[in-house]
């Protein structure tokens, strides 16, 4: 029996240990949405995808899907974040960690596939989005419960919501920070997520 190989790009939010040396990730993809998929033997020393799925990867991906889960059979990187960078390396985790608690389901979703590619793009690139960490957050998070529908965000606010990801969206989230600090965490108690 022949298998359909779908081939997309995604983001790597996460993983956790399967198995003897399986690893099942948690991957957003351009196409697919959220995917739960498995890379077999991931943590052997040997495998071909151990070193390009890590936390905050993006990367071109092949999937297979199997009886009862996706499976993960080829990845190359596109960007990747340095594992020396610790502090960029937090944000990217607590970043995933968000969407992981947010994004439900295998369910298309192309703006925000490019949304979150822009905020790791910009971190990846940009210093200030580093020194300029909790407004750089506080957007991130904004924007995440703006696109999924969560919350209700005053005109004021669509200074950050609506630009692209560059130093005026980090100067604006400053200068609306308490009112867009206040709305982030009304919408995050509104989800009861």
């Amino acid at each position: 029996m022949a298998y359909h190989l779908y081939h997309t790009e995604g983001i790597v939010l996460g993983s956790k240990d399967t198995g003897e040396s399986n690893r099942f990730y948690f991957i957003l993809t351009r196409e697919l949405g959220l995917v739960g998929a498995v890379a077999q033997s991931a943590r052997a020393s040997k495998s071909k995808l151990r070193g390009h799925l890590s936390v905050g990867t993006r990367g071109a991906m092949t999937f297979v899907r199997g009886r009862d889960v996706w499976r993960i059979t080829a990845a190359d990187e596109i960007a990747v974040f340095s594992p020396e960078d610790v502090s960029r390396q937090r944000m990217v985790a607590r970043m995933a960690q968000l969407l992981r608690r947010l994004v439900h389901g295998e369910e298309c979703d192309q703006d925000l596939y490019k949304e979150v590619s822009g905020a790791l793009t910009f971190l990846k690139e940009h210093d200030e989005a580093v020194k300029g960490r909790e407004l750089f957050e506080m957007a991130f998070a904004a924007r995440m419960l703006a696109h999924l529908g969560y919350g209700v965000f005053d005109e004021s606010h669509n200074e950050v919501l609506a630009a692209e990801w560059g130093s005026e969206v980090l100067a604006r989230a400053g200068v609306h920070q308490r009112t867009l600090v206040r709305a982030v965490n009304d919408a995050l108690r509104a989800s009861q997520l």
